[in-house]
C-alpha cells in the first residue's frame, strides 16, 4: 500500500510538472523592456536567488605581532640558502641541456615527418563526404521532413501569444516622409503578423498602428504573454520517434536484410 502510494505520488508530481505552463510576460513600452518568467506559478527570479546563494566566507585568523620579527629572520635566512641552490642546480642543467639538445634535433625531424603525414590524411578525411552521393543524403533529409513537418507544426501551434497588446504611433514633421513611414511599418507589421499567426497561435487584445503628422518622435509599444507547456514537447518527440520508425527505420531493415539473404541454389 505504501509502495502505491509514493507511486501515485511520484506521477502526480511529473504530470504536474510537464501540464504546468511557462509563462513569459514581455512589454515594450515608451522605450523599456519589462519582462516577468514564471513556471509552476513561482517567478524564475526566486529560483536564480536560490541557486546563486552566496557561501558564508571563512573567517581568517590573525597572525599575533609578537612572532612577527622572528618570522622575518627566518625568512631571510632561508632565501640565502635557496639561492645558493638554485646556483647549482642551472650550472647542472646547462652541461645536461647540450647533451638533450642533440638528441632533441633528430628526434624533432622524425615528428615533423610524421605530423605533416597525419595533416595530409586529416585533410584527405575531412573532404571524404563530398564524394559520398548527395542525392542519397537529400532524400534521407526529406524523408525526416515528410515525418517531422506535421509535428512540427503540432508544436509551433502550441506555443500560445494572448494578450497582444501592438500601438505604434508613425510621425514626422515632413507629411510626405511621415505617409511613406506609415505604408511601409503597416505593411511589415500586418503581413508579419499574420504569418506569425499561421505558425504560432496569437489572440490579440488591441492593433493599432497611427500616422500622426508635425510630430518629432515615433512610437513602438508592445506587449504580450506567452504561454507554453512542456507535455506538447513531449508528445510531439514520442510521436515523431514512431513516425521514424514505420516510415524510415522499419523499410530501411527490411532491405538490409533481403540482400543478405541469397536465393537457394537448385541441384
Amino acid at each position: 500500500m505504501i509502495f502505491l502510494i509514493i507511486l501515485f505520488f511520484i506521477i502526480a508530481v511529473i504530470c504536474l510538472i510537464l501540464i504546468a505552463p511557462i509563462k513569459l510576460k514581455l512589454s515594450y513600452i515608451d522605450g523599456k523592456i519589462s519582462y516577468k518568467l514564471t513556471y509552476l506559478f513561482i517567478p524564475a527570479e526566486k529560483f536564480l536567488n536560490f541557486v546563486n546563494r552566496p557561501e558564508k566566507s571563512k573567517k581568517q585568523k590573525d597572525i599575533p605581532k609578537e612572532n612577527a620579527p622572528a618570522n622575518k629572520q627566518t625568512d631571510d635566512t632561508d632565501l640565502q640558502n635557496d639561492t645558493t641552490d638554485k646556483a647549482d642546480k642551472v650550472s647542472a642543467d646547462a652541461a645536461d641541456d647540450e647533451n638533450f639538445s642533440d638528441k632533441n634535433k633528430n628526434y624533432n625531424k622524425k615528428k615533423s615527418s610524421k605530423s605533416k603525414s597525419y595533416e595530409n590524411t586529416k585533410r584527405k578525411s575531412r573532404f571524404s563526404f563530398l564524394k559520398t552521393d548527395m542525392s542519397d543524403n537529400f532524400k534521407y533529409f526529406l524523408k525526416l521532413w515528410e515525418c517531422g513537418s506535421k509535428w512540427f507544426k503540432w508544436l509551433f501551434k502550441r506555443f500560445n501569444f494572448s494578450d497582444a497588446i501592438i500601438d505604434f504611433k508613425i510621425s514626422d514633421e515632413d507629411a510626405y516622409d511621415c505617409a511613406l513611414k506609415y505604408g511601409r511599418i503597416s505593411a511589415l507589421t500586418y503581413n508579419g503578423l499574420s504569418l506569425l499567426s499561421r505558425i504560432f497561435t496569437v489572440n490579440f487584445k488591441s492593433l493599432d498602428v497611427v500616422c500622426a503628422f508635425a510630430e518629432d518622435k515615433s512610437k513602438f509599444n508592445f506587449s504580450f504573454i506567452l504561454r507554453f507547456r512542456l507535455i506538447s514537447l513531449l508528445n510531439a518527440s514520442i510521436a515523431f520517434l514512431i513516425a521514424y520508425y514505420f516510415k524510415i527505420y522499419r523499410p530501411k531493415h527490411k532491405k538490409s536484410s533481403k540482400k543478405i539473404k541469397k536465393p537457394a541454389v537448385s541441384g
